[in-house]
């Protein structure tokens, strides 16, 4: 996906997959620039105008060739067409599985111009990186990253969510995290209803993929059998 002006909106199951080899193109300058991923954040020429806001409520975002799964760039916003745009991106949920690579130069850019990437729920297994003089705004605010963040990016506290019905454990920070949709192994003659943060609840809270809210610390997630 290329979002280069408008609203764009990500959520549901839906699988959006890149092969592209090319990793962190254009961050050193090698490279003609930062086109190959499988969702791309920029203009492509100086006749797109307007502003880009893009959301992510759900959904898997990955790059199987090796490459970023997410490229956000500020080619051409030098030019006078885009005098005042923002570029917009929350990833509310879903997962992205790859790089995040942030290419906003200041020379590109102009004062009355802002880029902002806000983590507010997704799952991010991999790192986001900046190249030299980004004058992007990334704010963490819950949701997880797997690999490195900006030096200058604030992380919040990281917990642990150990999923008993799987014996296995994810990471969160923030107030919320979004359960794995893997469904435990049968049990013979019982019916699985959901699960709980009670070990002694009757009655499911979550089903498996859901988002849960409103947490904080170190928690256990049980399966609730009838």
């Amino acid at each position: 996906i290329r979002a280069v002006s408008g609203v764009y909106n990500i959520s549901g199951d839906v699988e959006i997959r890149s092969s592209a080899s090319q990793n962190h193109q254009g961050i050193s300058g090698t490279y003609p620039g930062p086109t190959h991923a499988a969702v791309v954040v920029g203009k492509v020429g100086t006749s797109y105008p307007g502003s880009i806001e893009l959301n992510i409520d759900g959904g898997f975002i990955s790059n199987t060739g090796g490459g970023d799964a997410f490229v956000v760039y500020d080619d051409y916003l030098g030019s006078e067409n885009y005098s005042s745009v923002s570029y917009e991106i929350n990833a509310n949920g879903g997962m992205i599985n790859g790089d995040i690579l942030m290419l906003t130069t200041e020379s590109n850019t102009s004062s009355s111009e802002s880029i902002s990437f806000t983590l507010n729920g997704s799952e991010v297994q991999g790192n986001i990186i900046q190249d030299e003089g980004n004058n992007a705004t990334i704010t963490l605010k819950s949701g997880y990253i797997s690999g490195d963040v900006p030096g200058d990016v604030e992380v919040p506290t990281v917990y642990t969510v150990y999923l008993d019905y799987l014996g296995a454990s994810i990471q969160y920070f923030g107030d919320r995290f979004t359960l794995p949709s893997n469904y435990p192994a049968d049990r013979d003659d019982y019916i699985f209803l959901g699960l709980s943060l009670d070990y002694n609840s009757t009655t499911a809270q979550y089903q498996p993929g859901d988002v849960v809210t409103g947490v904080s610390g170190d928690l256990v997630v049980y399966a609730v059998w009838e």
